[in-house]
């Protein structure tokens, strides 16, 4: 009798252990089956359901059902098939009576994948998750993976995978997820550990999800600002990095998110990951984006004291000795500052201004640009103007006026 034949003949009268071991021995099955087989399994273990006594969940036997459900629900066509209310009540009484993970064992693991794979993108899996007891098992699962310690390593990984899966372009989600504080324990807990990338990615696409929703002030408050500026230092994995651009990409057009990220460490995080070797493109725009917010600009402008502001400020004044994309980077995020007079007018008296004589002298159409930028922005206190010709700036202007190239037009015959 074949594993699909073995679990259509389990009845309410199964012994538990015949029933455990048929479920094990599905679940190792489908992990190197073949779609036919894997059809088959599915349809056996819909079909079957009903037939399975009710101790299944609180027995061994639920941790197989589970292993079983998450390989069979790795395929799209699958999920539909098996996220019906039996087998999702089967499987959140398994996560419910799962205890605090401990070193090699999964009883919270299993659960976790079998629901986490049933959500993604699946509707029916995170309706009847939301149907009680659902979210208050949810929730204890998560407070148990971020509070098991080291032995919580996997526990934590795949519990922040199915909140990921369940909240994702699904509101009712991310509400339980805001209201129960899961998503602030997992933020909480990557902050404590930097180290598990699968959790760090998982959390950091889950706020982005956030951050899209009408629920987006409640993360105001949290510790995602001092998240992300752990994640973008240059030590961080490639993987991890890009999910902490895009994530603080996705908050930052929003002003009262901007002020957070500038208080939360962003920025300085930022100058540094910028000189690094092969440090993504995106990372100059989030800088120049996150300081062309008022408030934000001006908590990190700390009246000409703020590390960010020096540290651009060095950038532009080393001219030759900077890269062209830190000279540029500098000029741009400078002209940000330059957007408030007082700022404009302390910065022309620090001298900011001589030093775009090289950017502006430079071969470069780009450099060329954001040193024009940053001197429009200068120029517009009326207090700037004279100091700024009584130093020749108008020559320099002058200069780049003159073009060698003739124009050439086409006449129309």
């Amino acid at each position: 009798m074949n594993t699909a034949a073995r679990i259509s003949a389990l009845t309410a009268d199964s012994p538990p252990e015949e029933v455990s071991a048929v479920l094990s021995a599905a679940a190792s099955a489908a992990e190197t089956a073949s779609e036919s087989e894997d059809a088959a399994l599915t349809t056996a273990l819909a079909d079957g359901l009903l037939a399975l006594p009710a101790s299944v969940s609180t027995t061994g036997a639920g941790q197989h059902l589970c292993r079983l459900t998450a390989e069979l629900a790795k395929r799209e066509e699958n999920r539909a098939r098996l996220s019906v209310p039996s087998l999702l009540r089967r499987l959140v009484e398994v996560l419910a009576a799962a205890g605090e993970p401990k070193e090699d064992v999964d009883d919270l693991v299993q659960p976790c994948r079998a629901l986490g794979n049933l959500c993604y993108e699946g509707e029916p899996a995170r309706a009847g998750l939301l149907e009680p007891p659902g979210p208050a098992a949810l929730t204890a699962a998560v407070l148990k993976a971020t509070t098991a310690g080291k032995e919580g390593v996997r526990a934590r990984e795949v519990a922040s995978g199915l909140v990921l899966n369940f909240i994702n372009d699904y509101q009712a989600g991310v509400d339980w997820a805001v209201d129960s504080e899961s998503l602030n324990r997992l933020i909480a807990s990557c902050c404590d550990d930097v180290t598990q990338s699968s959790l760090l990615r998982h959390t950091l696409v889950a706020a982005a999800v956030v951050v899209d929703s009408p629920r987006r002030e409640a993360l105001l408050g949290s510790r995602l600002a001092a998240l992300l500026a752990v994640c973008l230092l240059p030590q961080r994995e490639p993987s991890v990095l890009e999910e902490a651009l895009e994530t603080a990409a996705a908050w930052c057009p929003h002003d009262e998110a901007r002020l957070a990220l500038a208080h939360g460490g962003v920025a300085d995080s930022l100058v540094c990951l910028l000189p690094a070797v092969n440090c993504p493109s995106e990372a100059r725009a989030l800088l120049v984006e996150l300081l062309s917010g008022d408030q934000a600009m001006a908590a990190v402008y700390r009246r000409g004291e703020g590390a960010v502001y020096k540290e651009v400020r060095r950038w532009l004044a080393e001219g030759g000795g900077a890269a062209e994309t830190l000279t540029a980077c500098a000029c741009d995020a400078l002209s940000n500052f330059a957007t408030n007079d007082d700022h404009a007018t302390g910065m022309v008296r620090s001298g900011v201004h001589l030093d775009l004589v090289p950017p502006l002298k430079s071969d470069s159409a780009r450099l060329q640009m954001a040193a024009l930028s940053l001197l429009r922005n200068l120029c517009l206190p009326s207090a700037n103007k004279v100091a700024l010709l009584e130093t020749g700036m108008l020559d320099h202007l002058l200069s780049l006026s003159v073009v060698e190239q003739p124009a050439l037009f086409k006449t129309e015959e």
